[in-house]
């Protein structure tokens, strides 16, 4: 059983200001205990957001060259992606995600960092605009510079490339950040805390905080943050930005989406329900960018239900460790009953049950 007793704080392991604050984490596949992690307070919060104000203002990151920031963030990924097989592992049995997927996203997020690096070498940190007639005699530098302290917010369903998603460009442009990350992936990021890390940040440069709904709220109405960057439900960032409405503060929302597959009269079945395997049902269906719909014509509507059944009857759904598993858990009995909920609001309004269901 792991145990992670301390808090990522500022660059550092840190007693937490309430040790009384150590949540069990449970595999979702057989709710056994993983192991164990030191849940952020206020205080924590207050102590994060304290460190990386400093570093900020009187601390070296700001001042890097866009270069030296560059070459920790390619150093992270060479330290994430030695240890790829560890990562997926711990995304699977901490998620209930099954193990091809989180195998398969390794290289997404080599990819992902790559990508971040390559618009970081191209932008223009720094630009001399000439004037545009003679009437003006000199020239105009333009310098694009960090916004500050950021509070970035991540759920639970794909954490390392939510993370990276925050973290990298976040990192690249000059800025201290304090992630939130869900308490049911308290062990996993961690060890993305033990990366960057290793990897050589300064010090108060980061901070990777589990915390419950309430301090995730006092995180993002601190006074000292500058910028808010969320991932997650609709209600939630609708809370966020009236947060950030009375304070006037910066912010970024990626929210709920309800994406829908398109099949045309022409559109070859056997193709499409490949697509809409991993579109649709990749990562357990736990992700805002799946297909959570399918808009058929009504010529050939009965033989696209006929081809989605035999397609998702013939996916394995169990232990998420195992090869053969395409389907692993959902994270806790809870969403697990929401969906149960949904089927049966859907039956009771008419809908058709082809397959599966309560």
């Amino acid at each position: 059983m792991s145990v992670r007793d301390k808090l990522y704080i500022g660059g550092a392991w840190v007693a937490p200001s309430n040790p009384d604050l150590l949540l069990d984490i449970h595999s979702p596949h057989d709710q056994s205990v993983l192991g164990s992690a030191a849940q952020a307070a206020p205080a924590d919060i207050d102590a994060a957001v304290a460190a990386a104000r400093k570093a900020f203002d009187h601390g070296p990151w700001p001042h890097t060259t866009p270069e030296e920031r560059q070459a920790i963030v390619r150093r992270y990924d060479e330290l994430r992606a030695a240890r790829a097989d560890e990562v997926a592992l711990a995304i699977s049995v901490e998620n209930g995600s099954a193990h091809w997927f989180t195998q398969a996203g390794q290289p997404f997020l080599t990819r992902q960092v790559k990508a971040y690096l390559k618009a970081a070498e191209e932008f223009g940190w720094e630009e001399i605009v000439e004037p545009s007639d003679d009437s003006v005699a000199f020239d105009t530098i333009v310098r694009r510079e960090a916004i500050g302290v950021v509070a970035a917010v991540i759920p639970w369903n794909s954490p390392f490339s939510a993370a990276t998603a925050k973290l990298v460009p976040a990192l690249l442009a000059g800025n201290t950040v304090i992630l939130k990350v869900s308490p049911e992936n308290s062990l996993s990021m961690a060890l993305l805390a033990d990366l960057w890390h290793e990897a050589g940040l300064p010090q108060g440069v980061l901070s990777v905080l589990p915390a419950d709904r309430e301090t995730s709220e006092y995180l993002v109405s601190h006074p000292d943050v500058d910028k808010i960057s969320f991932t997650g439900s609709t209600r939630a960032g609708r809370r966020i930005a009236s947060i950030a409405g009375d304070h006037l503060k910066r912010v970024g929302l990626e929210l709920g989406g309800k994406s829908a597959a398109v099949i045309l009269d022409d559109a070859d079945l056997d193709t499409v329900m490949q697509g809409l395997r991993f579109g649709s049902l990749g990562n357990n269906g736990e992700a805002c960018i799946l297909q959570t719909r399918i808009l058929a014509p009504r010529s050939r509507y009965e033989d696209v239900i006929d081809a989605v059944k035999t397609m998702v009857e013939s996916l394995t759904v169990g232990d998420p460790a195992r090869p053969d598993t395409f389907i692993g858990p959902m994270i806790r009995p809870d969403q697990q009953q929401r969906v149960i909920d949904y089927i049966n609001i859907g039956i009771k309004e008419g809908a058709r049950l082809v397959t599966g269901g309560p």
